[in-house]
């Protein structure tokens, strides 16, 4: 990924933002342009391939495992594995956005900002599903912000009446 970096920062690879329709696109006139935008495909492609293969191995074994495991442990298991899963479900999806967003969406202000909205979601995906299915991680977050569960105790309020003696 450095290496990938390094290249795209380069003269041969450059990348420019159009600020009337909110985009961000490879210079066409860059010596190693198409060649780029190939490579960067194959590579992204095979990476998302190659996770989502592990990702099945890994529900195999954890299916095979099932009779070893707690109950408690086998849930929190479980939880990692959708959280990992769909993270590699969507971040496949942005991805494949990004190459293939002309093929259905029209060339317009409101599609790159779509896409770049898409994006900046990307980056709040994995907070978002930690606090969600991870327990432990949500109670600290919750008591961090000081959202803690109170016990209350219910007092019942009698008026006393004082006798008077005459």
């Amino acid at each position: 990924m450095l290496g990938g970096f390094i290249v795209y920062l380069t003269p041969v690879v450059t990348c420019f933002f159009y600020r009337r329709h909110f985009a961000w696109k490879y210079d066409p006139s860059a010596a190693w342009h198409q060649v780029y935008i190939r490579v960067d495909f194959h590579w992204t492609t095979s990476m998302m391939g190659l996770s989502l293969l592990n990702y099945t191995f890994i529900v195999i074994k954890m299916k095979s495992l099932k009779l070893t495991s707690t109950g408690k442990s086998r849930k929190q298991e479980i939880r990692v594995c959708i959280q990992a899963v769909f993270l590699c479900i969507w971040c496949t999806f942005v991805q494949f956005h990004w190459y293939y967003k002309t093929s259905y969406m029209p060339d317009s202000r409101y599609a790159s900002f779509f896409s770049n909205f898409i994006w900046i979601v990307n980056c709040t995906t994995n907070p978002t599903l930690c606090l969600t299915l991870n327990l432990s991680i949500r109670k600290a977050f919750f008591d961090f912000i000081n959202l803690k569960r109170k016990k209350s105790k219910v007092v019942t309020v009698i008026p006393y009446l004082s006798r008077i003696n005459i």
